[in-house]
């Protein structure tokens, strides 16, 4: 009698366990997301355009020395005006070379044309006091990039991105000198 009693418990707590692990394999998955217009009015340097020219000052191959080393740098700040209201709160940019980049880091992009070699430009992000190597792959900047929406007062927001971009010696090899030109492309992006 006793093995029988523990025969029928045995089975009643398998179904039990059964029951419950069948009640449980169900459930739901709501996805959510914000579809926005380009949301922003865009003024880099003093031009009311979504393009900018960087012009670096001349720099001599001695200003350089090492891989890495920087010859020339020059500052400039993308104003955001006029940005939706919505739900956003902050925003960066994702920027992508023309040419590529010269190693696996992406921090470093090839000159798309002109005669000089052994250099590239680096471009760091400070909207935040601190600089930010930035990548030049096109992928999604990192959360510590993004730069706080302030409200403009008119029902709008906005917001400053600050960059640095270094004119540096690629490889060993001091720069040789001539032209050169590099480019990027971006694309906002909202949190």
């Amino acid at each position: 009698m006793n093995n029988v009693f523990k025969i029928t418990l045995a089975a009643a707590l398998i179904m039990s366990a059964a029951s419950t692990a069948q009640a449980e394999s169900k459930g739901k998955i709501t996805f959510t997301g914000l579809i926005i217009n380009d949301t922003c009015d865009i003024k880099i340097g003093d031009k009311d355009d979504v393009n900018y020219e960087v012009a670096f000052p001349a720099t001599h191959p001695e200003h350089y020395g090492s891989p890495g080393a920087v010859g020339v740098q020059k500052d400039f700040t993308m104003e955001l005006t006029n940005c939706e209201p919505g739900t956003l709160t902050g925003v960066s940019a994702a920027f992508k070379g023309s040419s590529g980049t010269t190693d696996n880091t992406f921090e470093v992009l090839k000159l798309d044309s002109g005669t000089a070699k052994n250099v590239g430009i680096r471009l760091y992000s400070n909207h935040k006091g601190t600089e930010i190597p930035v990548k030049l792959d096109g992928s999604r900047p990192a959360d510590a990039d993004f730069a706080a929406f302030t409200d403009a007062g008119n029902g709008t927001k906005s917001a400053s991105l600050k960059y640095t971009a270094k004119v540096v010696q690629v490889g060993d090899k001091l720069p040789e000198a001539g032209d050169y030109t590099a480019s990027a492309t971006y694309e906002l992006v909202y949190n």
